[in-house]
């Protein structure tokens, strides 16, 4: 996600603005970037959306695209308020230091690397979230059928059950 973001700030800077930023201040920047940034908005946002699915019990049905909105929407409001704290941040320091043509460049750089990983984090992250509770409920699903089997459920109606459960509203 965010090497994604990295990629297309470089690509939009460089090509699209015609602003490069040297070698050097990615090497010094990138660094920076990294610590500033971190990934604890990243890692709450997939320990929101796992707790919330663990909490559901199987006979209610809510849908994968529910937990990924109710995490953003818990956790959405500190990832845009720091984002546009550090982008403000950036584009202050480009205003201010508009002689030095090296830290103009990476600031610049800095603020569409943050906007993209704010945008692909909404979309993109969120995708692979809702991936990973789908192997998840397809996972619980298929213990439950074979716990369903062992136990003398005829498979037939282990199948039901286990249909019943992956059956759920489209996510798109």
């Amino acid at each position: 996600n965010s090497a994604c973001a990295l990629y297309l700030s470089l690509y939009t800077t460089h090509t699209l603005l015609k602003k490069p930023a040297s070698l050097l201040s990615l090497i010094v920047g990138l660094p920076f970037i990294v610590v500033i940034i971190g990934f604890k908005h990243k890692v709450r946002l997939a320990t929101l959306s796992l707790q919330k699915f663990h909490r559901i019990s199987i006979d209610k049905k809510v849908t994968v695209s529910n937990i990924i909105y109710e995490a953003i929407f818990q956790e959405g409001t500190f990832l845009i308020r720091d984002y546009l704290f550090y982008i403000s941040s950036f584009v202050g320091c480009a205003i201010y230091a508009r002689h030095l043509t090296g830290l103009v460049n990476f600031c610049i750089l800095a603020t569409f690397m943050l906007i993209f990983d704010l945008i692909l984090s909404a979309t993109f992250y969120s995708a692979i979230l809702s991936m990973k509770l789908e192997i998840n409920i397809i996972h619980r699903s298929t213990l439950i059928r074979q716990t369903l089997e062992e136990d003398g459920v005829f498979p037939t109606t282990a199948d039901i059950i286990y249909n019943d459960e992956t059956a759920a509203e489209p996510n798109f």
